[in-house]
């Protein structure tokens, strides 16, 4: 396994993936949820959506963000299909956004990429109409694994005694 280049991290980014996103609870212990979102290559950050009453603005995650900013996110296409473990892990930051003006363009756009243009419009309106939170997602390091083209080949970190940890 190796680290993807910049052009396999954008496209694998790019698809409709759920990611995980880990956050820390008022006690101080880690919580997962799955979470939709949108990777912007040129400034390298992921903007997220919180919707009032579908897990954003009543979940745990968003009002975590709010109280502490470090964050990881986790996407990955990992199963028994597509055996090829390719995921991308991200250490960072978060920071709650103003609601943009574009709101329900940039929500009509992550909803369409998540369930398709045919039924997104549909999708949302099933939704109270809320403007919801937005964060965006600074990260601090991108650390991918992709398969090399046989699953039997290990990254060298792994191979070598006293390897770099990837954290």
């Amino acid at each position: 396994m190796s680290a993807m280049s910049k052009k396999q991290l954008d496209h694998f980014l790019k698809r409709p993936l759920i990611a995980k996103i880990a956050t820390l609870l008022h006690d101080g212990s880690p919580t997962i949820t799955p979470i939709w979102f949108e990777w912007n290559p040129k400034s390298r950050t992921f903007l997220l959506w919180a919707r009032k009453g579908y897990g954003g603005l009543n979940a745990g995650w968003y009002d975590n963000l709010r109280r502490k900013s470090r964050v990881a996110l986790l996407v990955d296409e990992s199963s028994e299909i597509n055996p090829k473990h390719d995921r991308v892990l991200v250490v960072g930051r978060a920071k709650t956004l103003p609601t943009p003006k574009n709101w329900l363009e940039l929500q009509l756009r992550m909803t369409r990429r998540y369930v398709g243009r045919v039924k997104a419009r549909e999708y949302l309106k099933t939704m109270p109409n809320a403007r919801g939170g937005w964060v965006r997602i600074i990260p601090d390091r991108i650390i991918s694994w992709t398969e090399a083209g046989d699953i039997n080949i290990w990254h060298q970190r792994y191979l070598r005694p006293g390897g770099k940890p990837v954290y």
